[in-house]
């Protein structure tokens, strides 16, 4: 699987599992927001998941 298939995957994980937030009065998927706002965490989380649901991805 391409990387971008597996995030697209993980991102509607993440949006389904944790909904919106709500970020000063506003709703972002999380996905989203937890992309811009710590993307560290984002790809920590990606790559956990990956491992998770023993995907491997293409070069």
């Amino acid at each position: 699987m391409y990387e971008y298939e597996a995030k697209k995957l993980y991102d509607e994980f993440l949006d389904e599992v944790y909904g919106d937030v709500n970020i000063a009065g506003i709703y972002y998927p999380t996905s989203q927001a937890l992309k811009e706002t710590d993307p560290v965490a984002y790809r920590v989380g990606f790559n956990d998941w990956l491992d998770s649901e023993g995907i491997e991805l293409d070069d």
